[in-house]
């Protein structure tokens, strides 16, 4: 009973913030890709990266690199929330995370960066930092605004993307190898 109460406590005193915003790609380019209905828009299996920069951040809001292993930008940060474009979502060119991300008011009014990651052109990313402010216990906040605001995320794609190397694959040779040496395990039995 004690915990169910304490849960509901902390739930009562959560603030939320929407976020979301339209699904471009500035560097989807149908020639490339062999599909024109994507033509500057992202594809479905998208990745969102919401990162809580800080209350009190007064760093640059230009990210040069972008690593897929961390999910994190040049800018630092911490991952709070991701979202994967889905098809549906990818046709009707916008988006919005299907639950807000919640927290105290103290951590969501701050600076934050989205971060759009399409794997469809895996050298580019982009992203946009901007400032939360308003959200309450009572009064959800709208990052999907600022987005909107900016004019977007993936109007402009550009920097570096590291991480996420390739797990190279066993060599032919090297499965022989092991299936020689089971069998000759078999055998020795």
């Amino acid at each position: 009973m004690v915990a169910a109460c304490a849960v509901f406590a902390c739930a009562a005193n959560a603030a939320a913030m929407n976020w979301g915003g339209e699904s471009l790609n500035a560097a989807n380019d149908p020639d490339k890709l062999g599909d024109s209905d994507y033509d500057g828009y992202a594809r479905a299996g998208t990745l969102y990266t919401l990162v809580w920069l800080g209350s009190d951040y007064s760093g640059s809001t230009t990210a040069t690199t972008y690593n897929k292993d961390t999910r994190l930008t040049d800018l630092g940060g911490t991952v709070k929330a991701t979202y994967t474009l889905t098809a549906d979502d990818a046709e009707n060119g916008a988006w919005n995370a299907p639950t807000p991300y919640s927290d105290t008011a103290d951590n969501i009014n701050g600076y934050w960066q989205v971060i759009m990651y399409d794997p469809n052109t895996p050298d580019v990313f982009s992203s946009l930092v901007g400032q939360m402010s308003g959200a309450t216990e009572t009064q959800q906040g709208n990052f999907a605004e600022v987005i909107a605001a900016a004019g977007g995320i993936g109007a402009s794609m550009g920097g570096t993307v590291t991480g996420g190397g390739d797990i190279p694959e066993p060599t032919s040779g090297l499965l022989l190898l092991v299936g020689g040496a089971m069998l000759a395990l078999r055998r020795k039995r």
